[in-house]
């Protein structure tokens, strides 16, 4: 370590066109520089601060002086930096200047500069001034200022920062679901270009949905890499590859594991349940070394606890070192509620629900076959009617794009009662019945499809929801290919209209050329875990009976083997 930034918890902006960013950005590459940012004592660092290398330290401070005494700021940094050994200590902050007092007390051999307005820099500084080897001044350029400072540090005792670098903190791993989400540090990511990712095992390209999402812009941004693995492979095993392709091609700025000893997600909430006197809240625990598959999730413990009163801040559940928050007043708002659902409240009881995706796998053929059993299908599967004699017992759809723009041709050609979700009643003319739909992490599954639903990233867990209020605990999911093709508009703004692009569904022109919302691996896997862990705990289950696919979180069964097998009542 050879240089360490000072700051506030705001980056300061430095004289017009001396955006400290860019020289934050270039200290950090060129010599790998940790900043520390004094943070008010109220001041919730995880808020808004999403910085590399940054450790944060509380402090009482204001506009001229520092108050080192509240919880010993003082003691804490320099104990930091004598165990850090910097060779230079850089004030980035005049506000900051009174640290330099203590600083040279308690660590004397530090070498202090400071980086200060022009005023500040020129004029004799009769109080702090003697305390800094330079006084640099914010009218200079980033560049000479950052060459001043590397002038005065002895020769680089390590290379430079690569172009992309992975960030220690924020990976995890399910290995129940597969999904595995990390971060990357991209420097100078301004000049232009389309990320890719892509990841190998052995040698060979792996067959898995990952989506790459670029946050930031200007001398750094993070990368959000998320895949859903193929069974057996962890993200240690797993090379992953990032590129850009511009305009003089492709370009690999990283090469390297997915991940190193990447944390494991190991508990998780599943449901509030509001059917006892007490509330209380249902979550999942799993034992160290879980591994995907039936057996083994037989070994996770399903708890519950009791939930205190209804209050504005979120539930927190912590196990295994793990964070769980839960926002439990955005699904209880003052009562609110969906449609009347009391005539369909426990209609199928003991029933087997056949869940109909609309992925590229289903045969027409298997869906007449399925005729006269419990049946939902979703969003346009009308468009199939006229070459299919099948049509769904129900009709469920919780695609915003979906209902913005086919609510109405749903309706007309729906031959089947329908349930649209969303957070209030649609605009759309027609009868169906609403479902009140709410948004929130990790997504519960709702055990009153009354009071409101979930929406999971999903709207077949939002089918889910609605089964399980009809009294349904066992589900035959079929048509899940989980197989994503699409292009990222670059152009848009709006995420939810980010894709463009079809082949994903067994009906041509399913989407009808509009843009759409990527798929939300995390949300999709988790709710997906969820709804499985909360049926298995009440005797039910999910089951895959789609012919072939990359969803592997439900145990898979063959699709004419279920299908007798329910006729038969031994599901």
């Amino acid at each position: 370590m050879q240089l360490c930034l000072l700051t506030r918890e705001r980056l300061p902006s430095g004289a017009a066109g001396v955006p400290f960013e860019a020289l934050w950005a270039r200290l950090h590459r060129e010599h790998k520089a940790l900043t520390f940012q004094i943070l008010p004592h109220a001041f919730r660092a995880e808020a808004d601060i999403c910085l590399p290398d940054c450790r944060h330290l509380r402090g009482r401070f204001g506009a001229v002086s520092v108050l080192p005494h509240a919880h010993d700021l003082i003691g804490e940094l320099a104990t930091t930096l004598r165990a850090l050994g910097p060779a230079l200590a850089c004030i980035a902050d005049d506000a900051l200047a009174p640290l330099a007092v203590g600083l040279r007390q308690q660590c004397p051999e530090l070498r202090l500069v400071m980086l200060a307005p022009a005023a500040a820099a020129s004029a004799n500084w009769p109080v702090f001034g003697d305390l800094f080897e330079a006084v640099l001044s914010w009218e200079n350029c980033a560049d000479a200022i950052a060459d001043q400072l590397a002038g005065m540090l002895p020769p680089a005792a390590q290379p430079a920062r690569p172009m992309v670098e992975p960030l220690a903190v924020g990976a995890l791993f399910n290995a129940m679901t597969r999904f595995f989400t990390g971060h990357f540090l991209c420097w100078q990511p301004e000049t232009g270009g389309r990320f890719d990712a892509s990841l190998f095992h052995d040698g060979n390209p792996v067959d898995c949905n990952i989506a790459l999402d670029v946050h930031g812009a200007g001398p750094f941004a993070v990368l959000d890499v998320k895949a859903v693995l193929p069974p057996a492979l962890v993200p240690e095993a797993v090379l992953l590859r990032l590129e850009k392709a511009g305009p003089a091609g492709r370009e690999t700025l990283f090469e390297g594991p997915l991940a190193t000893a990447c944390p494991r997600e190991s508990c998780g909430m599943l449901a509030v349940d509001e059917r006892v006197s007490e509330r209380r809240l249902i979550w999942w625990q799993a034992p160290a070394g879980m591994t995907q598959g039936s057996a083994a999730r037989s070994a996770v413990t399903i708890k519950a606890e009791p939930l205190p009163p209804v209050s504005d801040g979120p539930l927190h559940v912590a196990a295994h070192g793990h964070d769980c928050w839960f926002q439990e007043r955005v699904l209880l708002q003052n009562g609110a509620r969906g449609d009347d659902l009391s005539v369909w409240r426990d209609r199928h009881a003991g029933e087997v629900a056949w869940l109909i995706g609309n992925g590229p796998s289903v045969r027409h053929e298997d869906l007449e076959k399925l005729q006269g059993r419990l049946t939902i299908g979703f969003n346009r599967l009308h468009l199939a009617y006229d070459r299919i004699q099948f049509r769904p017992s129900y009709l469920v759809s919780a695609d915003r794009q979906m209902l913005d723009d086919f609510g109405t041709e749903i309706l007309t050609h729906a031959a089947s009662p329908v349930f649209f979700a969303r957070n209030s009643r649609p605009d759309i003319a027609g009868d169906f019945t609403w479902l009140r739909q709410v948004g929130c992490f990790p997504t519960v599954f709702s055990l009153d499809a009354e009071q409101y639903v979930t929406a999971g990233g999903s709207s077949v867990y939002v089918a889910m929801q609605l089964a399980y209020l009809m009294g349904v605990r066992k589900f035959c999911f079929y048509g899940a290919d989980f197989r994503f093709s699409f292009e990222r508009d670059a152009a848009t703004t709006d995420h939810e209209r980010s894709a463009v692009g079809d082949g994903n569904h067994f009906i041509p022109g399913y989407r009808g050329g509009r843009p759409w919302s990527p798929p939300e691996f995390r949300a999709i896997t988790q709710s997906f875990l969820t709804a499985d862990l909360l049926l298995r705990a009440e005797g039910g289950f999910v089951k895959n009976v789609t012919r072939g696919g990359r969803l592997e979180i439900f145990e898979r069964m063959d699709f004419d083997a279920a299908l007798a097998a329910d006729k038969e009542g031994r599901l």
